[in-house]
């Protein structure tokens, strides 16, 4: 906490847990820097819930931007998975142990605070030195990789396989467009090869835009952080069935090319189907909050 002062970079506390949390927060002198102490109990507020997220980035300017934030924590429920839902990035205090909760995954994984200090005081004395005598480590390009990831949109597993299904069947219409599929061996020339365009098959080059307005239209119909709804899913399966059917009936002329599409339209079919863990964990939380317990102390207590 003492680095974070140093650099004026702006920080609060929450915890779940008694008044007592208060006396051991003060007792560490944790009170005089912390922007803001947000203690469950006296919130009535408990992690995962995105109030008390709000709460913490209030004082901080970042109450209605909360991915702008790092939030680090040891409990991969009521820390990590509280604060990904509440949409801010996450740094999870491993201790040594390994991540088994594949529902959310960490931005950054440290075995302890002083390691995240580490990590930040380096990245502060990369900056200070002139690039001719900066190194590059394995360290620095782990450094560099989790600040890229960090930046990454928080995008669903299901928007994002939409995203690129659109991205291969707009890549295939340019193959279509520009390529010269046509072999010509009537020229004097001699054999060469020509676009449909150039060859007069409009229709076939209008037909194959099929594939992108299917896929582009699912991709608006679809929430980007969210899984889709009934009617998005209805959506979902009709488009890739339609896709299938484009690519089985133009297989040998251009269907080829907008495989790739339907593979992926299908992945994401196949996603929105499957049941999300996550949601069973958020509806126990809710009853978790206003008893101001995380999902660690509710096992501990079951034990």
């Amino acid at each position: 906490m003492e680095f974070l002062d140093t650099q004026e970079v702006p920080w609060s506390i929450v915890t779940n847990g008694s008044l007592l949390q208060m006396d051991v927060i003060k007792s560490l002198g944790l009170d005089r820097s912390a922007k803001a102490l947000v203690v469950s109990s006296l919130v009535d507020i408990g992690k995962r819930d995105r109030t008390i997220f709000e709460l913490a980035g209030l004082p901080l300017g970042f109450a209605n931007n909360l991915e702008s934030m790092l939030f680090v924590g040891d409990n991969p429920i009521a820390d990590i998975s509280g604060a990904h839902d509440a949409g801010m990035k996450t740094g999870w205090v491993s201790g040594g142990a390994d991540w088994r909760h594949n529902n959310v995954v960490p931005n950054l994984v440290i075995d302890s605070v002083g390691e995240l200090v580490a990590l930040m005081s380096s990245h502060e004395q990369t900056k200070s030195l002139p690039h001719s005598s900066r190194k590059c480590p394995h360290a620095t390009r782990m450094r560099h990789l989790q600040s890229f990831v960090m930046k990454l949109p928080r995008w669903d597993r299901i928007y994002f396989f939409v995203f690129f299904a659109t991205i291969f069947a707009i890549f295939g219409f340019g193959i279509v467009l520009f390529v010269p599929l046509i072999q010509d061996s009537s020229s004097v020339d001699g054999e060469y090869r020509k676009t449909l365009l150039a060859e007069g098959n409009t229709l076939l080059v209008i037909v194959s835009l099929i594939p992108i307005m299917l896929a582009g239209f699912t991709l608006l119909l679809i929430p980007k952080e969210a899984a889709p709804d009934r009617s998005g899913k209805i959506n979902l399966w009709l488009s890739t069935v339609l896709i299938y059917l484009f690519v089985v009936w133009t297989i040998w002329s251009l269907g080829i090319l907008f495989f790739p599409t339907a593979i992926l339209m299908t992945a994401a079919s196949v996603g929105s189907a499957v049941r999300r863990r996550e949601r069973t964990v958020s509806a126990k939380s809710a009853e978790e909050s206003k008893s101001g317990r995380g999902g660690g102390k509710r096992n501990r207590n079951k034990n």
